[in-house]
Parts: C-alpha cells; structure tokens; sequence
C-alpha cells in the first residue's frame, strides 16, 4: 500500500506543475492533448513492444481508454475555462464518486471513517473555494459567467470519470498500459480533428518563426501531465480506490499554494482551515487503511500457523 501512495502522491505534484505551467502560459488546451496524446502514445507503443506484450483491443480496453480521455480532456478544459485553483477542486473531487462507484460496481461498502473523510474533504474543499451562492451574495448563474459554469461542468464531470476509471480497472483488471495506449490513440484523433479548425490553437496557427517556441512550451507542459497519470495510473490497484481519490484531493493544496505563488493571491482564514480539513481527511484515511492492512496480514499469518498445528 505504501508503494500505491508514493507513486499517487508524487502523481499529484507533477498534475500540480502541469496544471500551473498550461496556465501560465496560457496553453491551448486542444494543443496540450494532442501533444500529451502523442507522447503517451509513442512512450506506451514503445515500452509494450520491448516488454513483449500483445497489443488488446477487446471492448474492455477501449471502454477503458475512452472514459481516460474523456476524463484527462475535461480536466485539461477546465484548467483553460476556471482558475488554477478552482478547476483543480472541482476536477479532483472524485472521492464521493470513487465510493459510489465502488460500492455499485465492486460491492465494497464504505465504512463510517471513510465517509467522514470523505465529508471533511468536501468540507475542507468547500472553504478552499467558496462558491457566492454559499459565501456571498449570488445573483444566479449569469453572475458566474458562462465560462465558469462551462469549467465547473468540465471538471465536475472529470471528477465522476475519474472515480468510474478507478473502479473501473479493478473490476475487469484489465491492462494499464494499454488503457493508456488507447487513451493516448483518442488523444491524437481528436486534437487532430479539432485542431486545425480552431483559431486559438497556437501549434495549428502559428508561424514558422515561432514555432519551435511553442512546441517547446507546450510540450514541457504535455510532459508533465504524461508523467502524471502514468504514475497515477500504476498506483491503481496497489491502494485502497478511495484512498487514491482522497490523495488526489490533495492536488487543491498544492496548487493553492502555487497559485499564491505564481499569482500573487492570498489565503484567508476559512481557506486555511479547508487546507486543514483535507490535510485530516487523507492522514486519518491513510492510517485506517493501514491498520485494516496490517490485521488482515495478522489474520493470515494466524490461519497460517492455526492450519501447521493441525494434524
């Protein structure tokens, strides 16, 4: 388990330099997934050639890679349409989901400390943000403007993949790498496809002189985001799916911190206390997760030894 939460939590600060590096550079995110399709693509062609493996195509991997890019596309268009911070929270909040989707497809049920967990992280996340309809005078959805909604709508249905996919592999247990394969295939033939017809797109419309310039930036900011749900992908299955969510969760203390950072913005005290509350939720899950690991190795080793004993 402990493995698991190394390669989730280092996956979170590469999502986290990623997520700052589109946005301060204000990359184009149909330009970032077609360029992070093509490295992932060309990376896990490579790597399932030398390692011998048959290339699947059975409905189980192509499901799979679809959800991942539908998921890792909205992500990425949230981060375009909302604040760092911000598209982070809504993007990340896939624990609620995650134990839905566990409970439904895996027939896990939650115990009361993971839903308490899961409660103060959302708490926790709801200071962090603090939506006008809650914290301050709200006029309706206009007042948001379309975009937001647009962005909240984008990473709020990431979040729903994102817990769907997690489950989603330890159910049919299927491969990761050729998910991500398929996933990376998806990637190049929807930036190829929207790409060329979209204006901002600076990879598509741009000149020759400033083209190695843009290239280099956003392939920095793909290669970030690859290496990410690379690692992330691999901490599947090695803990607890509910745990993964919750680290994940993590990444809107990150980037809060590097938004303050990067942008100058500050956090006030019912910010802080949200960092608090989802810093608990993930110690505290952590650590219950550990202990039922450790007393059902316990519980082994005592059949083990009960059955030697036994004539």
């Amino acid at each position: 388990m402990i493995y698991g939460i190394l390669l989730a939590s280092t996956s979170v600060c590469f999502y986290t330099a990623f997520g700052a590096f589109a946005q301060y550079f204000e990359l184009n995110p149909v330009d970032l997934i077609l360029t992070r399709g093509t490295i992932h693509f060309i990376t896990l062609f490579i790597a399932i050639f030398c390692t011998g493996q048959r290339l699947e195509l059975s409905r189980s991997v192509i499901g799979g890679g679809l959800i991942a890019f539908l998921c890792h596309s909205l992500y990425i268009l949230s981060l375009h349409l909302l604040p760092l911070g911000t598209a982070v929270i809504f993007g990340r909040s896939t624990a609620p989901f995650t134990a839905f989707f566990a409970r439904v497809l895996a027939k896990e049920p939650v115990s009361l400390v993971k839903g308490v967990c899961i409660a103060l992280l959302l708490l926790g996340q709801l200071f962090i943000i603090q939506p006008p309809f809650i914290f301050s005078e709200f006029n309706g959805v206009s007042s948001m403007g379309i975009r937001e909604c647009f962005g909240i709508a984008a990473g709020l249905s990431c979040a729903i993949l994102e817990g769907l996919l997690l489950v989603y592999i330890r159910v049919t247990e299927v491969s990761k790498s050729q998910i991500l394969l398929i996933e990376g295939g998806f990637s190049i033939l929807g930036g190829l496809a929207i790409g060329p017809w979209m204006p901002e797109s600076q990879i598509f419309h741009t000149t020759v002189d400033e083209f190695p310039t843009v290239t280099l930036k956003v392939t920095s900011g793909a290669t970030f985001a690859v290496t990410g749900l690379i690692l992330w992908t691999f901490a599947i299955g090695k803990a607890p799916s509910v745990l993964l969510s919750l680290i994940s969760s993590t990444e809107c203390v990150t980037s809060f911190g590097v938004q303050m950072f990067l942008f100058k913005e500050a956090l006030n005290v019912l910010q802080i206390i949200g960092v608090v509350l989802v810093m608990i939720s993930l110690v505290v899950a952590t650590f219950y997760d550990s202990h039922l690991e450790t007393k059902k190795k316990d519980y082994i080793k005592m059949e083990e030894k009960t059955m030697k004993t036994q004539p």
